[in-house]
């Protein structure tokens, strides 16, 4: 058994923070002693179940010993250095190059890559969740970047029947940082979709939008507003310009639905013409995917079985947290 502790930001809604959840979750179902110490040090989310996995306090994170200390974002890097010792491996779980979050060359840019430098000079060893997150973290330079993909969990995300209602498009998302949606072409293009093909138009996300596109928005969706949202849409609709791995797409996958993807960089599980369809960050080219989806229902079913073979092949968590505790040294303890 090993002691580990994750450095958190704190339990806000969103996929990062379910992604960490997840892995605490499965390494204290493994038989590990694993404790979250939150940056607002609030204890368990109220939306996520942690099994075995708790929150800690500061005091009580100080006085124990661990064997793992990962850290989970740039605000928790200075503070994982308290807990740097002999014999404790130091992790930088990174799901995103969080600078692109804020303005080119800002302060907030520029402190976030000061964390990725500081935690290579301190012989962190990195985990992080995609092909352009490791070139990218490799001009640091970390010696051992690991990469590990991101599951789904199959008891809450999975097709549910729908009562009978008009076709509609989810588009999730929103414009709230750098590297989301800031010029709000999904917006734009599902109002193009509502006035030339009469779709319903609903929307999910953990802030409100700028918008009056939605004939159904849920802010803070629950886990059953996920599954009946994603298992009713013709399609996702979803934009942004820089992603790690998101979880959205994924969780539609695994309710039998797929994404029309705007995207620069990010989301390797998408593959176009495969289980999605995907361009970059460009107004038009999404328009044009987003018509052809609304338009082909041939091809519409094609994705959607698509999706659902892509979700029970990849998606599942177990192997994922058997590859975790491998990379962290800890399988067969």
């Amino acid at each position: 058994m090993a002691k580990i502790l994750f450095l958190f930001p704190g339990w806000g809604r969103s996929g990062g923070a379910r992604v960490v959840g997840e892995y605490a979750k499965g390494l204290a179902a493994r038989g590990h002693y694993v404790r979250l110490l939150n940056n607002d040090n609030c204890m368990d989310p109220d939306w996520f179940d942690l099994g075995d996995a708790k929150c800690s306090r500061i005091h009580a994170a100080r006085s124990a010993e661990w064997d793992i200390v990962i850290c989970t974002n740039p605000t928790t890097v200075d503070r994982a250095l308290i807990f740097q010792s002999p014999g404790t491996k130091m992790v930088y779980f990174v799901q995103m190059a969080e600078n692109y979050f804020f303005l080119a060359k800002s302060q907030r840019w520029n402190d976030a890559l000061r964390t990725y430098k500081l935690a290579a000079n301190k012989g962190f060893e990195v985990i992080t969740i995609g092909e352009w997150l490791e070139r990218f973290l490799r001009q640091w330079p970390f010696q051992v970047i690991h990469q590990i993909t991101n599951g789904v969990n199959f008891g809450e995300f999975y097709p549910v029947d729908q009562e009978p209602q008009a076709p509609y498009i989810l588009v999730e998302g929103d414009g709230r940082n750098e590297a989301k949606d800031t010029k709000g072409y999904g917006w734009a293009i599902a109002r193009q979709l509502r006035d030339r093909y009469g779709y319903v138009i609903k929307g999910v996300a953990a802030v409100r939008p700028a918008t009056d596109v939605f004939d159904q928005f849920v802010l803070n969706p629950t886990v059953a507003d996920y599954r009946a949202l994603y298992s009713g849409a013709e399609f996702m609709l979803k934009a942004s310009k820089y992603e790690g791995r998101s979880l959205a797409p994924l969780e539609a996958m695994a309710c039998g639905t797929f994404t029309v993807r705007a995207l620069r960089k990010g989301d390797e599980d998408l593959v176009h013409g495969e289980n999605c369809l995907r361009c970059g960050y460009d107004y038009k080219a999404l328009l044009a995917l987003a018509f052809q989806a609304a338009e082909d229902a041939d091809l519409r079913a094609r994705l959607r079985a698509s999706v659902t073979a892509y979700a029970q092949e990849h998606l599942a968590w177990e192997p994922i947290i058997d590859r975790l505790e491998t990379l962290l040294g800890i399988d067969g303890d």
